[in-house]
């Protein structure tokens, strides 16, 4: 009605005993568009007009209009955050296609369907609406686009490196990191679905199936990366019960193959799928020998996971024992015999197994270093901290390969991430 020339005032009164004025005058002649904006596109002509509304409102929304009333929204963020930008679209345009109710346009879905009535589809005429109205409001307030835009691409970067934005269409400064995400989401479901069609019908070319595949290599990589560092950030008196939820998460069976981070330790343990708790590992032992825990003492912080051969019996073992920071020289010494002992026991019972793997969590200071160096223990490769490794043989089972690996928290962390820089690098994610 302003447009129109027409001066209309609203008054609101209420009777509650809320401490604000009791009437309230809207005016017509007080709304004011705080930018506009004229676009042409194949050869429709558009006004938009800009209005914002303070926080804590927020987002980004086109409201498109016919015969001056809003029949048709568009979200062009939900989490812009500095304000709430609406930009009201006219068009003769929209003012042809509203249904007689004024409830919705019948703008045709794409080109397919296009007539001299209506010669813009929605596939090519909302990608340019959403062009216009993030152009008007980035000239209104250019620092705060940009500011939104950089946290949309600092997320992407850390988090999902691997979307490739111009393979979902338009800028990153256009929608919210999450838009873009669901975008690529859907893009990629679209892309297995066809490529499974392709295999059905042996159409299929390994082109196909390596690019699938080096995309959900890549999200795995990066989901490693942010294992590692949720990790490394935390206090080291927290790291040690974290890391051992890491290699078995609470209430896991350990069923599943990928419920476990044991690669933490070492990628060739990624195919280890039989997980078993402290309680778990308890019955076995008990099993083997019931008065095996009552004869130590003690109740085992340890993990043991195992793999498999192709009759789905276990053959490699691994056993990991998590010390205290806080452990003497004299528990950490124990942790070594306690891991031989364990395995012992456990090939006596489980006679398919060929291989041991047994990881010490302890710290290694300067004494212990000395003492597992005198008795036969040799460094191996670590970033930065001290990692040793002996080899036995479990007698019990005729000379059975036994190998013993002694290292600090932090070494797990480090080399971990290490390696895992290694395939980010390979794929050229780009993650830090």
């Amino acid at each position: 009605k302003k447009q129109e020339g027409v001066d209309i005032d609203l008054t609101f009164t209420h009777d509650s005993e809320q401490p604000f004025s009791a009437e309230y005058i809207c005016k017509n002649n007080e709304i004011k568009s705080i930018a506009t904006k004229n676009f042409d596109f194949l050869g429709e002509k558009f006004t938009c007009y800009l209005f914002s509304d303070l926080p804590p409102k927020n987002g980004i929304v086109a409201m498109l209009c016919a015969d001056r009333l809003s029949v048709e929204v568009i979200t062009l963020s939900k989490k812009f955050d500095s304000c709430r930008y609406s930009i009201f679209i006219t068009s003769d345009y929209f003012n042809r296609l509203t249904n007689i109710e004024r409830q919705k346009l019948e703008i045709p879905k794409d080109d397919t369907n296009l007539d001299w009535v209506s010669p813009i589809s929605r596939e090519k005429l909302f990608p340019e609406i959403a062009k216009q109205c993030m152009t008007l409001v980035e000239e209104f307030s250019a620092s705060e686009i940009k500011s939104f835009q950089e946290k949309n691409i600092s997320i992407l970067q850390k988090y999902y490196p691997y979307i490739n934005t111009d393979t979902i269409g338009g800028d990153t400064k256009l929608f919210d990191a999450d838009e873009i995400i669901n975008k690529h989401r859907k893009s990629q479901a679209k892309q297995e679905d066809r490529i499974i069609d392709k295999v059905q019908k042996g159409t299929a070319s390994i082109g196909d199936m390596t690019h699938l595949a080096s995309g959900d290599l890549a999200k795995y990589i990066v989901h490693r990366a942010l294992v590692i560092d949720s990790l490394t950030q935390l206090p080291i008196q927290s790291q040690e019960n974290e890391i051992h939820n890491a290699f078995l998460p609470k209430n896991s069976n350990g069923a599943e193959l990928y419920e476990n981070n044991i690669w933490l330790l070492d990628d060739k343990f990624l195919s280890y799928s039989n997980i078993f708790s402290d309680k778990q590992l308890k019955n076995i032992v008990d099993s083997i020998n019931p008065d095996m825990e009552s004869d130590h003492q003690r109740r085992p912080d340890i993990a043991i996971f195992f793999t498999k051969d192709n009759t789905n019996q276990p053959n490699k073992l691994v056993i990991i024992e998590f010390k205290k920071l806080e452990a003497d020289i004299y528990d950490n010494s124990k942790s070594l015999a306690q891991c031989r002992l364990y395995a012992t026991e456990i090939v006596k019972k489980i006679d398919s197994i060929r291989e041991v793997f047994a990881f010490a969590i302890v710290e290694v200071n300067d004494e212990f270093y000395e003492l597992l160096i005198g008795d036969g223990f040799t460094d191996i490769f670590s970033m930065d901290t001290r990692i040793v490794y002996r080899d036995y043989k479990i007698k019990a089972r005729g000379d059975m390969p036994f190998h013993q690996y002694v290292m600090p928290i932090n070494a797990i962390l480090k080399d971990a991430k290490a390696r895992n820089k290694v395939f980010e690098d390979i794929l050229k994610l780009g993650t830090t």
